[in-house]
């Protein structure tokens, strides 16, 4: 249970840059773009 408000702390003392790491790696990662590629090709289409 320490760890876990440990972590929610972290996350709390840089909210804003937080937020902007998270946004990042979810546009690098999960862009309709690049799944549906990705899933499409893998589909042989």
């Amino acid at each position: 249970m320490d760890d876990i408000l440990a972590a929610v702390d972290e996350i709390e003392s840089d909210y804003e840059g937080n937020c902007r790491a998270a946004r990042e790696i979810a546009l690098e990662h999960f862009a309709a773009e690049k799944v549906l590629g990705s899933l499409m090709s893998r589909a042989g289409l």
